[in-house]
């Protein structure tokens, strides 16, 4: 597995990867939409995918319900500005997909951190990120705090393990939790077909109704 820190957060990142060029993305986990303002302030933004069911489901224990119901009105008020750019997707991540019509320049996760969610929102979402498209996201570290899990890490080295992806690192974060992006390589999708059968979570890769393989 290679690693590769990066003197900046993804968002630097993009900036530098793109340039102006205008860009479609989606952000996983939302919540107050202060990292979702900031997409939007520092990147062209054609559409934006705002993904976040605000719903303390079961699996799920970061914030209750009326926690949940402040950051989304919160959210919704500091965003509305870039009201024609964005689209509110109110559902789990795994039911949103479905609503994404186009290809993405890029996905930020952010979501919830259990490592069956990150597996899924990671893998998932790779059929419709297009070609030398990048998949990243928040807190590349673990916790097995039961009340305040974190298993990003793990999922992702997988995955970068898997595909033989040069994962990227925040060189510039202080804290222990930096983003992480890989690039999707022309090549990806093939490596990862090649995945053990054990890894029952590749078919998610293959559903019949994907729309961008």
């Amino acid at each position: 597995m290679v690693k590769e820190k990066y003197p900046g957060d993804m968002i630097k990142f993009l900036q530098d990867y793109y340039g102006d060029r205008p860009l479609i993305g989606a952000e996983i986990g939302v919540l107050n939409g202060d990292h979702a303002l900031k997409l939007l302030e520092s990147l062209t933004i054609e559409k934006l995918y705002l993904i976040d069911p605000y719903d303390a489901y079961d699996g799920y224990h970061d914030h209750n319900r009326n926690g949940l119901d402040e950051a989304r009105q919160t959210a919704m008020h500091k965003l509305a500005p870039y009201s024609e750019q964005i689209q509110w997707l109110l559902l789990q991540s795994d039911k949103a997909l479905q609503f994404i019509n186009q290809p993405l320049h890029f996905l930020y996760i952010d979501g919830n951190h259990a490592k069956s969610y990150v597996r899924d929102d990671l893998w998932g979402y790779l059929p419709v990120i297009a070609e030398d498209g990048v998949t990243g996201g928040h807190d590349y570290y673990t916790r097995k705090a039961p009340d305040n899990l974190c298993e990003v890490q793990e999922v992702v080295d997988e995955f970068a393990k898997i595909s033989g992806s040069t994962l990227y690192l925040d060189g510039s974060c202080e804290a222990p939790w930096p983003d992480w992006w890989f690039i999707k390589d022309p090549d990806m999708m093939n490596k990862l077909a090649s995945a053990p059968t054990d890894k029952k979570f590749v078919y998610k890769l293959w559903e019949e109704d994907t729309k961008f393989p």
